[in-house]
């Protein structure tokens, strides 16, 4: 039977999303994870047709899986990936395996901070930034840097805001990248200005060079954690803006990227769009689901699509205003229950309620994207609607602890 195989998943967003749109177009899914837990629970997963774990870091053990598969008679149509950093992994192993690939090249300078700014150096969204590698002595360069506070530090290569750090003096500065170097020694460390200004995230697919916009999202962001975004608003009038448009034309055309899809992360400042970062694939959490009811476009199918060489359909059924408000905890400790699921879905305007934790996890106060426990997505017949109904139903939830 015609195979999948897709390197990482979550058990939401657009890794997920993907695995299901393939079951729609009728292919056999094989997933391989570094997650036991996942493997582990594979028959509750009516999706996954087969699971195998193993460290993804292997890339020798995935070609000697791959060809056990095809030993058997399997045909491997696609290997893909929605989860950092296996996109280029799939990207490298498809070209390797004669299948259908995106624009390799694109996506592994993508995945790299420092590659990423090289490659736009000479567009007016990079902002100036100092890369300390890993074994420099801090003293040594700490007083070179000529950037006025606040400034952002954070590793070259990183997902989800782990290890990204407002910094605001030089004090500090010293301890961030002592600290970041400590954990990852390898990786090179970016020193960049903080930007004031409101935060967005574009996100496209490219087919055959054209780029097309999906979405134009406005990203909240908590005030006592910049780096945690707890609210997105889809901005319909902001879709056709063209410094925006321009700005994706320059990511496509520096990169020169073909096939694929990524994301930018922008913040307006001064009347001008300044790069946080690109990311070679959708955006993960609930953008998929987000873009499905802001314009019944679903990206992980067109993704999956584009990738079989199939024709997409990327233009949209609606133009709705969807929000989707993302829950937090103050306090850590060990899930009894969670409460309110069922009156929030009853809400005004509520699309969809997620809820991540089960029995027994361990929460915590978010030092990263990934500590973000439920949300709640909302329409309305304006922005200031949407937003309101998906806070009115958020609060609801109610998260049932044995504090720490």
């Amino acid at each position: 039977m015609d195979s999948i195989l897709f390197i990482g998943t979550n058990k939401s967003g657009a890794s997920w999303e993907a695995i299901k749109a393939a079951k729609e177009l009728q292919f056999r899914t094989i997933v391989v994870t570094d997650k036991e837990k996942l493997a582990a629970q594979r028959e509750e997963f009516a999706e996954i047709d087969e699971i195998k774990w193993m460290d993804l870091s292997r890339l020798d053990e995935m070609k000697k899986y791959i060809n056990e598969l095809k030993k058997d008679n399997y045909k491997i149509k696609g290997i893909l990936s929605f989860i950092d950093p296996y996109v280029s992994t799939a990207a490298k192993l498809s070209e390797e395996y004669g299948i259908s690939a995106f624009s390799t090249k694109a996506i592994e300078e993508m995945e790299d901070k420092i590659q990423t700014k090289e490659r736009l150096k000479y567009s007016s969204i990079i902002s100036p930034y100092d890369v300390i590698s890993g074994n420099t002595k801090v003293s040594s360069l700490v007083d070179k840097i000529n950037q006025s506070f606040p400034v952002i530090v954070k590793p070259s290569r990183s997902t989800g805001s782990k290890g990204v750090f407002r910094v605001d003096n030089k004090t500090d500065l010293k301890k961030k990248i002592t600290y970041l170097q400590k954990k990852e020694p390898r990786l090179p460390v970016i020193v960049e200005p903080y930007l004031e200004g409101v935060q967005y995230v574009v996100e496209v697919i490219v087919k055959k060079k054209q780029p097309y916009i999906l979405a134009v999202i406005h990203q909240e962001i908590r005030d006592n954690d910049p780096f945690i975004v707890t609210g997105y608003t889809t901005l319909p009038e902001r879709h056709k803006d063209p410094a925006i448009k321009e700005v994706v034309w320059s990511v496509v055309n520096m990169f020169q990227m073909e096939n694929g899809t990524f994301h930018i992360e922008m913040r307006h400042v001064n009347n001008e769009w300044k790069l946080i970062e690109v990311n070679p694939r959708i955006s993960g959490g609930a953008m998929n689901r987000i873009i499905y009811h802001y314009s019944g476009v679903n990206p992980a199918l067109e993704t999956l699509k584009l990738y079989l060489g199939q024709d997409i359909d990327v233009a949209k059924k609606r133009e709705s205003f969807i929000h989707t408000y993302y829950v937090t905890v103050q306090t850590a400790g060990s899930v009894l229950k969670v409460t309110g699921k069922e009156a929030a879905l009853e809400s005004e305007g509520v699309r969809e309620v997620y809820i991540k934790p089960r029995k027994g996890m361990t929460i915590r106060y978010p030092s990263s994207m990934g500590h973000r426990y439920a949300y709640v997505m909302a329409a309305g017949n304006n922005i200031e609607q949407a937003k309101e109904n998906a806070i009115v139903a958020a609060k609801k939830i109610k998260f049932h602890i044995v504090p720490l």
